[in-house]
């Protein structure tokens, strides 16, 4: 039952000589928010198993042995309240530390988590300090866990001369690289797992509710939801409110609310991805003036770019999101090339990142001259 840790302060190496070695299944469908809380675990020298969804949980705690479980509410084939009813169903598992990791911590859905058989319950995103002190609560001390620390094998204090601004339009910079312990090059990550993966989340949304009539309001909220958690994780404040309150009118079928929602939600998701996509200029660039300082000349390969050049031109004139893609490859294979047109791919990259497709059809017509190719373009 939830006895309600205080989550109070709680040293890493304590953490470490304590209950480090111990086991722990993580479930979660959200693969930001499941990123960053096994880099926090692992931190702490715990050995970390992740499942995607409760069915899986439900399976896992059968075939091994683990000393706590993070379980998420909100998921796809199967939530955590009916994972942990499944998993209590076993008496040999009802020792078994489960806690909940939910957006949501009201009163309602603590009670729901203690009916279930959960023993405590964390707010997402998962602040690390509060993660351990659960932890450091519930993981009963047994044989062979805890490991010992010296001063040279102690985890570094996070590096913050990270070279990424503070602040970018829509995301609190410092606070989401404070999520993931100062550790630069796991949130760059996020960040482009993110852009990558939700780039045509709006659309979608927008998309399938015009015509609601035949959407599936389930999934949609679902995708709502984990919008919400990832940009919790990101600290994107602005559109985690917006999916937010998305995700709430559709669960409660508001049609009316739905055009303002969506226009708030569009807004503050393109204003994340075009942040996003300016810290992945920043960044290309400095390692194409890093690369250039040691490569020999570059060379057009025609045979690779004409058909990227080709597909890119005709999902732009579709005005097709899948042009993100079909720009990356692109854009990787022009890393080297001359500084003109390194300038062509970066404002065809801004096009597409506020998904200006009229702009970015005169930018790859633009490309294409300077790289001396000419483009099949469809017939209207």
């Amino acid at each position: 039952m939830i006895v309600g840790s205080d989550h109070s302060t709680t040293d890493r190496a304590e953490v470490i000589g304590t209950i480090g070695g111990a086991r722990v299944l993580l479930v979660d469908d959200n693969s930001v928010s499941r990123r960053i809380v096994q880099l926090l675990l692992e931190k702490v020298s715990l050995k970390v198993e992740v499942a995607d969804h409760g069915l899986e949980a439900a399976a896992r705690v059968q075939l091994a042995r683990f000393d706590v479980v993070l379980m998420d509410i909100e998921m796809p084939v199967m939530d955590g309240y009916e994972a942990t009813r499944r998993i209590r169903n076993d008496p040999a598992l009802g020792d078994l530390p489960i806690i909940a990791m939910t957006a949501d911590e009201s009163a309602e859905h603590r009670e729901k988590s203690l009916a279930a058989g959960m023993n405590d319950h964390l707010g997402k995103p998962v602040e690390p300090k509060r993660l351990y002190a659960a932890l450091m609560t519930w993981i009963r001390r047994r044989d062979g866990l805890g490991v010992r620390t010296t001063p040279e094998s102690r985890p570094a204090p996070a590096e913050h001369a990270s070279g990424l601004p503070a602040a970018l339009p829509g995301i609190d910079v410092a606070q989401a690289l404070w999520r993931v312990d100062g550790n630069v090059a796991t949130l760059r990550s996020l960040f482009s797992e993110f852009r990558r993966d939700y780039a045509s989340a709006a659309a979608t949304l927008r998309a399938a509710l015009t015509d609601h009539g035949g959407a599936d309001l389930q999934s949609l909220g679902i995708l709502a939801h984990s919008i919400k958690g990832m940009a919790g994780n990101l600290s994107a404040a602005t559109l985690q409110a917006a999916a937010a309150a998305l995700e709430k009118a559709i669960k409660a079928r508001q049609v009316e609310a739905w055009p303002r929602l969506l226009d708030d939600f569009e807004a503050a998701l393109g204003q994340v991805m075009a942040s996003i996509g300016t810290l992945e200029r920043a960044e290309g660039a400095a390692l194409s003036r890093t690369e250039a300082r040691h490569a020999g000349p570059w060379s057009l390969d025609r045979d690779k770019v004409i058909p990227l050049l080709t597909e890119l031109s005709a999902l732009v004139d579709d005005s097709n999101v899948k042009a993100l893609g079909a720009f990356s490859a692109l854009k990787a294979l022009l890393s080297g090339a001359a500084p003109e047109i390194r300038e062509d791919v970066d404002r065809l990259d801004e096009h597409l990142d506020g998904f200006d497709f009229d702009g970015a059809r005169t930018s790859l017509d633009t490309l294409a001259d300077h790289l001396g190719l000419s483009m099949e373009r469809k017939t209207p």
